[in-house]
């Protein structure tokens, strides 16, 4: 009979001790890429994707969001936001530009009106695991962006339809290439921010 104490669960492999694992091992760079893009990738999936169009859409703005985008869409209007006949201004119109994009892709359906939301969520993991890679090493870009993808308001607010993770993605976006180009400009030594000015 075989028996198990409390310290061979241990040695077993699990998804959460694995993946970091395989992630920041060092072997060859190529071999590192793919594993490294695998492992982020495998936890974007999980947190974000997963299930994403299997609940309905729940939220007060969610629904609203949605049926705005079905009346521009059936209007063929893609400056004004309509909702029930009566002008949309309480959301940034680029919400209802992706939720068209997706619906004349995906169909109208609750997957297609959370799928820019949770694209641009996914923006946001990969700029912080390529933050964490330019400021640190792989061990730090994943652990950065699994910790982002994981953050429990930021899943919530990536499997929404509602502008919140294109905000989110825009800005993280946005300041990976902030940091990228002062790097780049501190590198050469043409472009340094003092406070002294």
């Amino acid at each position: 009979p075989l028996t198990m104490n409390a310290t061979d669960s241990r040695h077993r492999p699990s998804l959460f001790r694995l993946l970091p694992r395989l992630a920041c091992q060092d072997r060859s760079p190529r071999a590192a890429q793919v594993t490294f893009a695998l492992a982020i990738g495998c936890v974007v999936f999980s947190s974000i994707w997963l299930g994403l169009g299997a609940s309905r859409l729940w939220d007060r703005d969610e629904p609203r969001n949605a049926r705005c985008t079905m009346e521009m869409l059936q209007r063929g209007d893609w400056i004004v936001p309509m909702f029930n006949d009566q002008l949309r201004t309480h959301k940034p119109i680029l919400l209802y530009w992706c939720q068209m994009g997706s619906f004349a892709i995906l169909g109208t359906n609750d997957f297609a009106a959370r799928f820019s939301g949770a694209t641009a969520a996914s923006f946001a993991v990969l700029a912080t695991a390529w933050l964490g890679y330019r400021l640190g090493n792989r061990s730090i870009a994943f652990w950065s962006a699994a910790a982002l993808a994981t953050s429990m308001m930021f899943v919530v607010a990536a499997r929404a339809a509602t502008p919140d993770p294109l905000l989110i993605g825009t800005g993280t976006v946005g300041v990976a290439c902030l940091i990228s180009g002062w790097l780049s400009q501190t590198a050469s030594g043409s472009w340094k921010l003092d406070a002294a000015g």
